[in-house]
């Protein structure tokens, strides 16, 4: 991630919009809505309600701030800016024609999509603190925790994985998952195996010739 060899279409989070952008009551929180507002006052797209939106969180280089550059540095932010993530949205249009000023914020990802995750897999291991996994992905572990110690201890001091209101998908919904065996499903009726490589919807579920089975 952080050499830039993972294509930018593998960090896109993808999220649907439930109202028309401009009918969004607070856009600020909602990256999804700021960037969906943004692409159309462009006049070049037209986001509407039920429309999934793709973006990707991006640092954003401040060239010339001397002044900036030391308060974000005391401030702790890494991004080149002290917006918060939710602000820090974009589509990878925005991203291709401003490659000098916008690239992917990893320590977000690290942070937010793998940290979590790899916390919750490791959770039934005992004396591996948050802290230790954070440093093992080249986070700063100062930031996860209260400087070691076992899991659970100082409740005060241990990182609390990131939550939002609703869950975000940074994969597509087509998702293939082309590199991963098929799950094989046998009928119990007529014993047909059916390989599934990726999610299935219910509205998706075929029947087969004899029509009383899957």
């Amino acid at each position: 991630m952080e050499a830039g060899q993972i294509p930018s279409e593998k960090f896109e989070i993808l999220k649907q919009m439930h109202r028309n952008p401009e009918d969004e009551k607070n856009a600020k929180s909602q990256p999804h809505v700021q960037v969906a507002l943004r692409l159309n006052a462009t006049k070049k797209f037209h986001f509407r309600s039920g429309d999934i939106m793709r973006y990707v969180i991006c640092k954003v280089s401040c060239v010339g701030s001397s002044w900036l550059k030391a308060l974000i540095e005391v401030v702790g932010f890494q991004d080149g800016t002290t917006n918060s993530h939710t602000q820090r949205a974009y589509h990878l249009t925005e991203v291709a024609a401003e490659p000098d000023r916008l690239s992917i914020d990893v320590d977000y990802y690290l942070s937010n999509q793998i940290l979590p995750v790899v916390t919750r897999l490791c959770e039934p291991i005992d004396e591996l603190p948050s802290t230790r996994i954070a440093n093992a992905l080249g986070l700063d572990s100062k930031r996860y925790g209260g400087g070691g110690g076992k899991k659970g201890g100082d409740k005060e001091s241990e990182w609390v994985p990131h939550q939002s209101a609703e869950p975000e998908h940074p994969f597509g919904l087509e998702q293939d998952f082309a590199a991963c065996e098929g799950f094989q499903l046998e009928c119990a009726e007529c014993k047909h195996v059916s390989v599934i490589r990726g999610p299935l919807l219910e509205k998706e579920v075929s029947r087969n010739a004899r029509g009383n089975c899957v």
